[in-house]
């Protein structure tokens, strides 16, 4: 709750005095599949590339970046970082973010520590970064991870950097599978742009970070890389309640409702929801001991398609990409936000010989909708529904009058519930869901697309009292990120692109157009192909009591248990990665990896919650039709069709309890440990346990 975030930070000034740590507990880590390789037969360097301390909000520890030089001279088919860190004492969880130059390349949040010391270490895949990481002459890695260290709080975070190269082999290069990796330029420049990366990356409200962008050679397609978190009173956004209602209720406001957006040059480009983290130490801290919540650890970049505007940015012209969030929280609220940009230039592409070019634009733009309600228990209940669908479409005329065209199709719904139970209790339920298409149809007729759908249930109760003595904090989490990826192509068919109107077809420069509805041709055609698809499922039941004094010298109930459930299911190999993690009272009692070994097409790999590798559509390797992997979540088009929408997002998006992992309930009574004591537990409640699993 935003009521227990305003005592925290009350609690964070505290008392020159002994606080208690948290008990000894497993090292923390979290469950991710094997960043895989493209061949067997590699040859890898690994150097160290930063090894430094955080102990001070401002400090930027960095080093000069060295390539070793049996690696530099290469080309690199794939670059992993590993990030490992100690830190022991007392401490809260940080935030934080690394760079190599330019380019943000994680942001990652930190465990709280032990007295005895805690280690942890995650593997991040920067391959797209990788020709700008070898080719940049004297650039640094930078980390900074804004810590307080005091008498009171005294865990430093020690961090040590290293990449693992792997060149690219004899087979890659002659085989033709390998692909050139993306250009990518900077758009933030956090770290040139100020002594303090933060200070520059800092959103609020309805503010944007805004960049002029002069391309100085011809790409033909796309993307925006866009790192972004919450913090403040932003942290929690799902569970916001209206503004109107903030002070009333003493929970931030601004709402649920949140979108992630790129503008470029005023017109909206593309947009997508945020998936909910849930930081290291967030809503309880014994939630996530010592198993961290999903990409707590490695918090994961969009990756978003702006392939449409590219006629426009080819013209050697200054044009503006901003980038904001929508719904932003103007009250004390805030986002950090990184974006680079991802260039790529397919040679064979005849995009240059174009003799007119037109952008359609739709945007819908959010449409949300709020509902209060009082119970007669005093209970005050928030619903939240809200939709937004965009599309933005390039067509480009040739000589001979054919027309190759790229469309991205947006469709995004989500649905809210939150009830605040007096001061003490509040019980958020959400669920967004997204369909994004980029699709490609060449001057010749062979479409290329890519459908992402992304679905992200959310249930949170949580639970904050205290007396003059006493505080007491207990909650449940359980959420799932569930994610499809389908990829489809067709035979060469000539055909022209779906336009609204030939009239816009004379003209030599690119026009914009704006349409009052979305063009027809982003449904699937009847001689679409789906040759590949893969979807991940990771799910988190976590609960957790934390009961203690005030001033954090005595501690009477620590208590916590987690149950994760991860697979990724491609179409031919069912759960080719499939895990189960249990963690008791801060340490794993069961972490089974069943299986590790998913199957994928030559020039991809996967990489924790997504595809690594040639992630451009267009160059997307054709393989033999695979068997359909059919999804129950990609019934937007029939929200969008509705006379109602908003009754029929509530539908589509009901909460059933089976979504869910669970976890049985079990009430129990807290006893103080210390019989010294006199302080009472005089708010402690029931907390979640599963017996079951126990035994």
């Amino acid at each position: 709750m935003k009521i227990r975030l305003i005592f925290s930070i009350l609690l964070f000034i505290t008392l020159n005095v002994l606080i208690v740590s948290f008990p000894d507990s497993g090292n923390p880590f979290v469950v991710v599949p094997d960043i895989t390789t493209t061949s067997d037969v590699v040859t890898s360097c690994t150097f160290s590339i930063l090894s430094g301390s955080c102990s001070s909000w401002s400090e930027v520890p960095n080093q000069l970046l060295e390539i070793p030089e049996e690696c530099s001279d290469s080309l690199w088919s794939k670059v992993i970082l590993t990030f490992t860190a100690q830190e022991q004492g007392v401490q809260y969880d940080r935030f934080g973010a690394i760079w190599i130059g330019d380019i943000e390349v994680v942001r990652t949040t930190t465990p709280e520590p032990t007295d005895s010391g805690i280690t942890w270490t995650f593997d991040r895949d920067i391959s797209v970064y990788s020709e700008y990481i070898r080719s940049t002459k004297n650039i640094s890695t930078y980390i900074s991870i804004p810590n307080n260290v005091d008498s009171t709080y005294t865990g430093i975070i020690q961090v040590e950097l290293t990449l693992t190269v792997y060149l690219a082999t004899d087979e890659e290069l002659s085989s033709g599978s390998f692909e050139d990796p993306p250009y990518v330029l900077p758009l933030t420049s956090a770290p040139s742009s100020s002594s303090f990366p933060w200070n520059v990356m800092q959103v609020s409200g309805s503010e944007s970070l805004s960049y002029e962008v002069t391309l100085s050679e011809y790409a033909t397609e796309a993307y925006v890389e866009l790192y972004a978190s919450a913090h403040g009173c932003e942290e929690f956004y799902y569970s916001n309640v209206p503004s109107d209602s903030s002070e009333e209720t003493g929970i931030c406001g601004g709402g649920s409702y949140r979108e992630l957006q790129v503008y470029i040059d005023g017109y909206l480009a593309v947009a997508a929801y945020p998936f909910p983290t849930i930081y290291s130490g967030g809503i309880n801290p014994f939630l996530w001991r010592p198993v961290g919540g999903i990409m707590s650890f490695s918090v994961a970049p969009r990756r978003l398609d702006i392939t449409p505007y590219l006629h426009l940015l080819n013209d050697g012209l200054s044009h503006n990409i901003s980038v904001t969030v929508f719904g932003n929280n103007p009250q004390s609220g805030y986002w950090y936000l990184d974006a680079s940009l991802l260039l790529y230039n397919h040679e064979s592409s005849n995009e240059k010989s174009a003799i007119s070019s037109d952008l359609y634009v739709y945007d819908s733009s959010p449409q949300v909708q709020e509902t209060t309600a009082i119970s007669r228990s005093l209970s005050i209940s928030f619903d939240t529904v809200g939709y937004h669908y965009f599309q933005t479409s390039r067509v480009l005329t040739y000589s001979d009058g054919s027309t190759s065209s790229r469309t991205v199709d947006g469709k995004l719904v989500m649905h809210n519930t939150n009830e605040v139970k007096g001061i003490t209790t509040e019980v958020t339920s959400q669920r967004t869901l997204s369909e994004i298409t980029s699709k490609s149809t060449s001057a010749d007729g062979v479409v290329s697309k890519l459908t992402t759908i992304d679905d992200f249930p959310l249930y949170v109760y949580d639970y904050y009292s205290e007396d003059l003595t006493t505080m007491d904090l207990e909650a449940h989490v359980n959420y799932t990120y569930h994610r499809h990826k389908r990829y489809f192509t067709s035979p060469s068919i000539k055909s022209s692109a779906k336009i609204l109107s030939s009239d816009y077809m004379t003209r030599s420069n690119p026009v914009i157009v704006l349409p009052d509805k979305g063009l027809d041709n982003a449904e699937a055609d009847d001689n679409e192909i789906e040759v590949f698809s893969i979807s991940w499922n990771d799910g988190i039941a976590a609960a957790a009591a934390y009961n203690r004094s005030l001033d954090h010298t005595l501690v009477y109930v620590e208590d916590g248990i987690s149950l994760e459930k991860f697979t990724v299911s491609s179409a031919s190999d069912d759960n080719c990665f499939d895990s189960a993690t249990v963690a008791d009272n801060g340490f794993a009692i069961k972490n089974d990896v069943i299986s590790n070994d998913c199957s994928l097409p030559s020039d991809l790999n996967l990489c924790e919650y997504d595809l690594c590798g040639n992630i451009a559509l267009t160059s997307f390797e054709l393989i033999k039709p695979m068997k359909s992997f059919t999804s129950s979540v990609s019934k937007l088009s029939g929200v969008f069709a509705s006379s109602n929408t908003i009754e029929s997002i509530k539908e589509l998006l009901s909460i059933d309890s089976s979504d869910h992992l669970s976890l049985n309930r079990k009430e129990s009574l807290r006893q103080p440990r210390s019989e010294s004591s006199q302080l009472t537990i005089r708010n402690s409640r029931s907390v979640y346990k599963a017996e079951s699993l126990r035994n």
